[in-house]
């Protein structure tokens, strides 16, 4: 998804090793990160994620029990906020961010 500490571990990583057991793997790739048009913002980011999901529910028909989320990095933010939005049965958090500044 997006920086790790060992590349990796990241989705290039990750994906052939799901799929060579028969599952499905989807990475979103953010507004303004990589190939991904539009400028990077927190709305931008959690958009983008929740249409993926959106889409495996609707158009594909996965179920979100079957669906785990996954977070690397700063990408940890959005799986745990799509999480505690009702999406996945599980969540997996790579190098998550230890501490955080928080504006109220």
């Amino acid at each position: 998804m997006v920086h790790c500490y060992f590349i990796r571990w990241g989705g290039a990583f990750l994906g052939p090793r799901f799929t060579d057991k028969g599952l499905g793997f989807f990475c979103v790739e953010y507004p303004g990160y990589g190939l991904a048009n539009g400028s990077v913002s927190e709305e931008a980011v959690l958009v983008a994620s929740e249409a993926l999901l959106q889409h495996l529910e609707v158009v594909k028909g996965v179920s979100r029990d079957s669906i785990i989320l996954c977070g690397q990095s700063i990408g940890c933010a959005p799986a745990i906020e799509l999480a505690n939005r009702g999406y996945g049965s599980k969540l997996i958090l790579i190098s998550p961010f230890m501490s955080l500044k928080v504006s109220l």
